[in-house]
């Protein structure tokens, strides 16, 4: 995975048991709030309690921390600690006690089975806010019809090279419909010129090929492309993306984020998105008829 050198936040991976993790209402509340329990006022007193809980945290995070724009503040899977969203990250804060002052903590939250809690923190934010990113603005390469899914790329990416290489293969037999949205990096400064030739190219499959596959040709140029590259880069600042190639999918329904070219995970997800595109084609009346 080409990482983005601008990125280099402080990281401190914090280890967390299962058992902590926020769970849904059980459904006996929902009797509680008919009856009007004894219960339930202690259900209600409790929630009243986290609510302030967390209004005093943000309260004094925002006085601590005034230059720092958020958003979704709220209580992490660990009781003390609260997680916040800035830039499309992740990150934490521990409210002031007797010994020290509030402190924020950058890096991501594990569960015993593996599970990166702050991964699905961010896929939970996705789903909120994809519909309002110009993801419109993507390049489209591939069958319409296909499944469809996006990357997060980069032409001088060696990595996406990879990618490339492999998915263009493997969409011959498995067709897929490609959706780039491509993330500058600093350390390419030749890639923003090949970004805007694929933009502005009337054939943009081929130009992704000549591009990802670095061979030499002249680099179109439009003025158009400026918007739809700052487009894209604030896409990505939304997502919390800061390596290439990484990959989005199912974004209407439950987003699945995939950060790097591991080819097994990235082929199971395709599959995963076949079968749902399969099942919709059955339940068309057009196709229950011809059963």
């Amino acid at each position: 995975m080409q990482i983005n050198k601008m990125f280099k936040p402080a990281l401190l991976s914090l280890f967390i048991l299962s058992g902590f993790v926020h769970a849904q209402p059980a459904p006996g509340i929902a009797v509680l709030k008919a009856t009007g329990t004894p219960e339930l006022k202690k259900v209600q007193e409790t929630q009243a309690g986290s609510i302030a809980e967390v209004k005093a945290a943000q309260d004094e995070f925002k006085q601590t921390f005034s230059q720092m724009n958020f958003t979704n503040f709220a209580e992490s899977p660990v009781k003390g600690i609260y997680e916040l969203h800035t830039g499309g990250n992740v990150i934490y804060f521990t409210p002031k006690s007797e010994d020290r002052e509030g402190v924020i903590i950058f890096g991501e939250m594990w569960d015993s089975n593996g599970v990166s809690l702050t991964n699905e923190s961010k896929l939970k934010a996705i789903k909120g806010e994809w519909k309002k990113l110009p993801v419109k603005s993507a390049i489209s390469i591939g069958n319409k019809n296909a499944p469809s899914y996006y990357e997060i790329t980069d032409p001088d990416c060696p990595y996406c090279h990879s990618y490339h290489g492999w998915i263009k293969d493997y969409s011959k037999t498995n067709p897929v419909q490609r959706n780039l949205i491509f993330m500058l990096n600093p350390g390419h400064p030749e890639a923003p010129a090949k970004i805007e030739h694929i933009i502005c190219s009337k054939d943009k499959e081929q130009a992704i090929n000549d591009m990802f596959e670095q061979k030499p040709v002249t680099l179109e140029k439009c003025p158009e492309a400026k918007g739809i590259i700052q487009q894209h880069q604030d896409i990505v600042k939304s997502l919390g993306v800061n390596g290439t190639p990484s990959f989005v999918f199912d974004v209407n329904e439950e987003p699945e984020l995939i950060v790097g070219f591991n080819k097994n995970k990235v082929m199971e997800a395709i599959i995963q998105a076949t079968e749902k595109v399969k099942a919709s084609e059955l339940t068309k009346p057009d196709a229950t008829k011809k059963q």
